[in-house]
């Protein structure tokens, strides 16, 4: 198997209401009909369809989506961003033959559908994007129809599968890597607190296989209301059930917010006086994106999961360098994806292949090494990441275990 090592210096038309309500029904029609085409394919096809051919004596041609029409101001920023990743990574590949044509969405499912469609009958031969679960579904039939792998900006597990792959950190890589340490350091008794949203269901459910998989085990699951004066409330009940069942190790699932430094700060109150050791505070999100976590003194000690820094620090400062403005958090997302085509074309290229986006190419174990440190895509088309473990420490953060060099043992740098 080869290793890949990505490098680093990389008219107006005026519509009736009657237009509208067709334009609407048309786009909801297409929907239906991509869905049932996917569903179709579902079931006939339980393979890879035969790998595209891409001749690169001729420019190969990406269509990427990203959502540049949302209505958000920041998601049109994160937007921004993602595009002038994408096109630092094309200059620093340099002899690379890629075509990019960006296709806006507006985040919402029937735009992407609409651009996918566009990028598909424009020649394109991959798509890059778009960002968000439901944009990736409304896009998954008509693309996979067309024989086109989808790189997938979203980190939702739900959506990865058939000819979709996602680049976004999962809730189980982060879980993964969380748990498993904490096994190592002798936690093995644990405690999840979860908000009391639908999509937090997901969280909860990779926490628990990853507990289970390491050799532990869930003794305690709390689930908080929204309001926070109501949350203030089960800080005493949790602390009543954690120490009757001896958690070691409490897990929070939900982003920064006040409820997370509340329900600790009312765990470390129940505490004072108590001979019985508090359990480990860890979180499943980035605790370092607000000072609410950082600079909470209950929350000190605590442990949360960020990406190897060590080529973020060369991407920051070259992408700043040449748009002159900081990028938003998930820009690497739009340069891994750029890179790591590239690094596929090129391989196959050396080999005198013609199949640089296959599933087997892809899935090649070995991982690529990206903005935020080596990844890789599992069998379900989630992805793999190497992360380092940080520990909340006066206000700020220090890493206590840096993010592995290689997904094999015993590798050095």
């Amino acid at each position: 198997m080869f290793k890949i090592l990505l490098g680093l210096y990389f008219n107006l038309t005026i519509l009736t209401l009657n237009d509208l309500v067709i334009i609407k029904a048309m786009r909801l029609l297409a929907l239906i009909s991509a869905s049932i085409l996917f569903l179709s394919s579902c079931v006939n096809q339980k393979f890879e369809i035969e790998p595209k051919i891409i001749d690169q004596r001729n420019s190969v041609q990406i269509g990427l989506l990203v959502p540049l029409d949302s209505k958000d101001m920041n998601v049109r920023h994160l937007a921004k961003s993602l595009r002038d990743a994408v096109f630092l990574a094309k200059s620093d590949l340099r002899s690379s033959n890629l075509e990019i044509q960006v296709y806006p969405t507006s985040g919402l499912p029937e735009s992407a559908l609409a651009a996918s469609i566009e990028a598909i009958n424009n020649g394109a031969q991959i798509i890059v994007g778009p960002f968000f679960a439901e944009e990736t579904i409304a896009i998954s039939g008509v693309t996979h129809t067309a024989n086109l792998k989808v790189l997938s900006f979203s980190n939702d597990s739900r959506v990865a599968g058939e000819n979709v792959f996602i680049l976004g950190t999962t809730s189980s890589t982060i879980s993964d890597r969380i748990v498993k340490f904490a096994v190592q350091q002798g936690y093995l008794r644990f405690g999840v607190i979860n908000p009391s949203k639908k999509e937090a269901l997901v969280s909860l459910q990779s926490v628990s296989r990853s507990v289970h998989q390491n050799g532990g085990a869930i003794k305690l699951s709390v689930t908080y209301p929204r309001s926070l004066d109501d949350t203030a409330q089960i800080a005493p009940r949790i602390k009543e059930d954690s120490d009757s069942k001896n958690i070691e190790a409490i897990i929070f699932t939900e982003t920064p917010n006040k409820k997370i430094a509340l329900i600790a700060a009312e765990f470390e109150n129940t505490t004072m006086g108590n001979q019985i050791q508090k359990p480990k505070f860890m979180g499943l999100s980035r605790w370092d994106i607000t000072n609410i976590t950082l600079s909470s003194p209950a929350l000190q000690g605590g442990w949360f999961a960020v990406p190897d820094r060590r080529f973020k620090r060369k991407f920051e400062a070259k992408f700043q360098k040449k748009y002159n403005y900081q990028p938003h958090l998930l820009a690497g997302l739009g340069y891994n994806a750029i890179a790591t085509l590239g690094a596929l074309l090129q391989q196959t290229k050396l080999e005198g292949k013609l199949d640089p986006f296959s599933k087997i190419r892809l899935l090649n174990p070995d991982g690529f090494v990206g903005v935020n440190g080596i990844f890789r895509f599992r069998t379900n088309h989630t992805t793999e990441k190497a992360m380092a473990i940080a520990e909340v420490y006066n206000g700020s953060y220090k890493i206590v275990d840096p993010a592995p060099f290689s997904f094999y043992k015993n590798v050095e740098p």
